[in-house]
């Protein structure tokens, strides 16, 4: 999975691996809001608090995916 993302990185404007999960973390969860009429559909750019990004980052530093 790593390597096939780092191939995508070639054509976009993501700086790493991560930046790129994040990303796509985001449109997911964003996309699962507004399906389900939650609460958190488009009120902010970044719906994660600080706490749940570092969550999900050290989740992917231990899976290998940083």
């Amino acid at each position: 999975m790593f390597q096939k993302i780092e191939k995508r990185l070639e054509k976009t404007e993501f700086k790493s691996v991560g930046e790129y999960i994040t990303y796509v973390l985001e449109q997911v969860l964003l996309e699962l809001d507004e399906t389900a009429g939650g609460k958190g559909s488009k009120k902010s750019d970044n719906p994660f608090s600080k706490e749940d990004q570092e969550s999900v980052e050290q989740r992917l530093r231990d899976l290998g995916y940083l």
